[in-house]
């Protein structure tokens, strides 16, 4: 019935956006614990992300307006979860290349120590 197909667009519509801003609040304060003292990481995304709403926005919104709806729909959550898992790719290159992968050793007897590869 149309009321239960517009209750799934809401639930699907509220599920996509509470992960996006999920990820965009996320996103800056791991970038500050990862470089402690500094805002330079979390100043550059979020000049990045401004920069290109900004510019590919207009190009974006024109090119939907031509397409069938549901290709529209199945393209932006595409590459919303391309996005997605390009960056966290992105922080955990960041996050060893800066850091380290780190290991916990355990001898016999229980004790732990970190072994820095």
């Amino acid at each position: 019935s149309t009321r239960d197909h517009a209750f799934n667009i809401l639930l699907s519509t509220t599920l996509s956006r509470l992960g996006s801003r999920t990820w965009e609040f996320a996103t800056p304060l791991l970038l500050l614990e990862w470089s402690p003292g500094s805002l330079a990481a979390p100043a550059s995304l979020g000049l990045t992300c401004a920069l290109f709403r900004t510019i590919v926005s207009p190009w974006l919104g024109k090119l939907a307006d031509e397409w069938d709806r549901m290709s529209t729909v199945w393209i932006g959550t595409s590459m919303q979860a391309a996005g997605c898992l390009i960056s966290v790719g992105a922080l955990l290159l960041f996050n060893f290349s800066t850091t380290g992968m780190v290991i916990q050793n355990n001898d016999v007897n229980g004790n732990a120590s970190l072994i820095r590869l």
